[in-house]
């Protein structure tokens, strides 16, 4: 789903999203869960994609990037509830964290 999308220098460490935009949601139930695809960037950033609550039609996909695995405080978190919708947050956080990175470096 994502595969034409650039990651660098983030690294996909997890991809279990198989669901299909063409078929309703409340026919891939196994497929809603809440962990679904992860990006890591050098172990500072990471974007996690999953979906609550699992195996429920009733429900959203929450998108977060998250800094230093600190998953109790994502600097940025988004919802939705339609694939269209989650593609366009997962490009702008990409743009986001690679933004993150390109001014950390400056700074040094």
């Amino acid at each position: 789903m994502f595969e034409n999308l650039d990651f660098t220098p983030g690294k996909v460490v997890y991809n279990d999203f198989d669901i299909n935009h063409e078929i309703p949601l409340s026919e891939q139930i196994y497929s809603l869960k809440e962990d679904l695809f992860q990006v890591n960037y050098n172990n500072k950033y990471v974007i996690d994609i999953g979906w609550y609550p699992e195996f429920k039609t009733i429900g959203e996909f929450n998108i977060v990037i998250i800094k230093d695995f600190d998953w109790e405080n994502p600097i940025e978190k988004k919802t939705c509830k339609d694939i269209k919708t989650l593609k366009l947050y997962l490009q702008d956080f990409r743009l986001k964290v690679k933004n993150l990175i390109d001014y950390k470096k400056t700074k040094l």
